[in-house]
C-alpha cells in the first residue's frame, strides 16, 4: 500500500492544478490526517491552501467530497491521478446546485461574465 501511494505522489505531494492554485494530497482515516497505511483502502484527502474564488469550494479550500468520490463512492482501484482529474473538471466547470461558496453563485448566477473576470483578479492576486 505505501509502495502505491509512493509511486502516485512522488512528484504530487504539493500540486499546482489550475493558474498556480496549490493543493495538498493528504491521506485521511475517519476524518484523521495520519494514516497513510490505510491507502488506497482509504482516500485521498484534498484542501486548496491558496485562496481560491470558486462557487463549489469553500473559502476553507475544502471541496464537496460527493464532488471528488471520497468515502461511499471511493474505490481501491482509483488512483490520485484519478481525483486530480475530477478537481480539475470542477474548476472548469461551475454547478450551480452544489455551492460551497454564496458570494461566488451569487456572482456566477447573476453575471457570469463578472465572475470569470472577478475570479481572474482573485488568481492574480493570490496565486502568484
Amino acid at each position: 500500500m505505501i509502495n502505491r501511494l509512493n509511486k502516485e505522489l512522488k512528484d504530487l505531494t504539493i500540486l499546482t492544478l489550475y493558474l498556480g492554485w496549490m493543493a495538498i494530497a493528504h491521506l485521511i482515516k475517519d476524518e484523521s490526517l495520519n494514516s497513510p497505511e490505510n491507502y488506497p483502502f482509504k482516500t485521498t484527502f484534498f484542501q486548496f491552501q491558496t485562496k481560491i474564488f470558486h462557487s463549489n469550494i469553500g473559502e476553507d479550500g475544502l471541496l464537496c467530497e460527493d464532488k471528488i468520490e471520497t468515502k461511499e463512492k471511493w474505490q481501491p482501484t482509483k488512483t490520485v491521478k484519478y481525483l486530480l482529474k475530477l478537481i480539475y473538471k470542477i474548476l472548469r466547470q461551475v454547478n450551480p446546485y452544489d455551492f460551497h461558496n454564496m458570494e461566488a453563485m451569487n456572482m456566477y448566477r447573476e453575471d457570469k461574465n463578472k465572475f470569470e473576470e472577478f475570479a481572474r483578479i482573485q488568481t492574480k492576486k493570490h496565486a502568484t
